[in-house]
Formats: C-alpha cells, sequence, structure tokens
C-alpha cells in the first residue's frame, strides 16, 4: 500500500496537476458567480500545488547532486590513502641496488597489496574477508601472502594441474586476462563445487604485465553480495601496482627463490 501511494505521488500527481488547472480554469470561464470565483480558486491551488511540486524536485535533484559529489570525493580520498603505501613500495622495489633487495622490496609491496585489497574492498564487516596472493610458476599456483579469517582453514597452498578441474580453473584465471566477481556463489551454476568453499562472494584478478604472467590475486568473504563491480576495479587497481613491482625480476618464477 505504501509503494502505490508512493508511486502514485511520484507520477500520478505531476500528471493530475496540470489536467486540474486546465480543467478549473475552463469551467471557470463557462460559469457565472458566484461559482465562478469557486473555479478560479481551485486554479489557483493547483497552479501553486504545481510551483511547489517542481520546488521539492528542484531541491532534491540539488542534494541527489549534493551528495553526489561529496560520495565522489570520499572515494577519491580513500583512493589517495590506499594507494600511497603500495607506491611507495613500489618506489622502493625501483631503487633497490641489488636482487636481495629487490626481492625484500618485492616481498613487501605484495604484503601491502594483499593488506589493502583485505582494508578497503567490501561492505560487510572487514573481519570476515581474506585476501590472497599466489605467485604462478609455470602450470601451478603457490601461494605467496594472505591475511584475515586466522581461525578458518587457511587458504590452499598451491593449485596443480593434476589436482582437478577447481584448481584447472583458478590457474586458468591467472594465466588469463579476464577477472571474476561472484556475488554469491550458491547462485553461480557454473562455479565448480560451490557449495564446498567456505566462502560466498569473492574477487580474483590475474597479475599480469607487459605479457608476463605473475599470480592471481583474490578477496573472499562467507557473505553474500558484500563484494561489489567496483571493488572488482579497486582490485586491478592493486593487481597493476603489484604487476609493476613483479615486472622488474629479471626472470619469472624467481620471487622468493
Amino acid at each position: 500500500m505504501k509503494t502505490k501511494f508512493s508511486a502514485a505521488m511520484q507520477f500520478g500527481v505531476p500528471v493530475a496537476l496540470p489536467i486540474m488547472i486546465t480543467v478549473s480554469s475552463a469551467f471557470a470561464g463557462a460559469t457565472v458567480a458566484p461559482v465562478k470565483v469557486y473555479w478560479w480558486l481551485g486554479a489557483i491551488a493547483c497552479t501553486a500545488s504545481m510551483a511547489l511540486l517542481n520546488t521539492l524536485k528542484e531541491v532534491r535533484s540539488r542534494k541527489a547532486s549534493l551528495e553526489g559529489k561529496a560520495a565522489r570525493e570520499k572515494v577519491r580520498m580513500t583512493l589517495a590513502e590506499a594507494s600511497q603505501p603500495l607506491v611507495s613500495a613500489l618506489a622502493q622495489v625501483s631503487v633497490a641496488v641489488d636482487a636481495e633487495s629487490k626481492r625484500r622490496a618485492l616481498d613487501t609491496l605484495v604484503n601491502r597489496a594483499v593488506a589493502t585489497a583485505r582494508a578497503q574492498c567490501g561492505m560487510g564487516r572487514k573481519e570476515t574477508y581474506r585476501s590472497v596472493f599466489y605467485r604462478l610458476s609455470e602450470d601451478r599456483l603457490e601461494r605467496q601472502a594472505f591475511e584475515g579469517r586466522e581461525d578458518d582453514p587457511l587458504p590452499r597452498l598451491v593449485f596443480r594441474m593434476e589436482d582437478g578441474d577447481y584448481a584447472r580453473y583458478v590457474i586458468k584465471l591467472a594465466q588469463g586476462e579476464e577477472s571474476l566477481w561472484v556475488e554469491d556463489l550458491h547462485e553461480a551454476p557454473d562455479f565448480i563445487d560451490a557449495k564446498k568453499r567456505n566462502f560466498r562472494s569473492l574477487i580474483s584478478v590475474p597479475v599480469n604485465a607487459n605479457g608476463r604472467r605473475f599470480g592471481l590475486l583474490g578477496i573472499d568473504s562467507p557473505e553474500p553480495g558484500t563484494l561489489r563491480n567496483v571493488d572488482t576495479r579497486f582490485m586491478i587497481l592493486i593487481a597493476g601496482v603489484l604487476a609493476a613491482g613483479l615486472a622488474q625480476l629479471p626472470t619469472e618464477g624467481s620471487l622468493g627463490e
């Protein structure tokens, strides 16, 4: 009932008021006093209501515009704050003078990328999120760093082609270009063994640069619908910074060896 009333107010009133103004004016012109006075009063009242309605719509429009600007400014500030430690870690990789220093700087970059993903993505309780980076080495993925849900079973240590369909699916993600965003695994019939997983919402982003494949950056949550498309774009940004650092290794697969 409330929904129907709101719809009537939103769509019916703007249509009805001009009609009422026209009808009242017509009757006011066709009748004689004192009835004519009442019809004119009705026309004036409808005209005033129309003006008030237009004013309210303008106020709402301006308020929405200001709220939109504030939201965009908040996003820009969040991006700036989140990107700063990543960019600083990337700079340390760039200025490292020997292989050992570069590997240590890369370890810091990987850990900050994982921490930033967990801290900045999603709209649920932060303690429920888990982020992880898997390093790609030929046709296998090895867990390099993770954060979150320490009381749960740890993220899988390694994915190998011979481990089955799910492992091959994850490895193919890391070897490809497309990101994966699933709002609710239980509503994703194509996801392999979805109901066996200890998470419901998931984003996985390949980490690559200039044709080189470095691994897979992911975040998940046991709560459905808590990871959004905007989080996917932010994960792609983090993965890009991470790939820029990993690309400075002399050969693929040398991280941590």
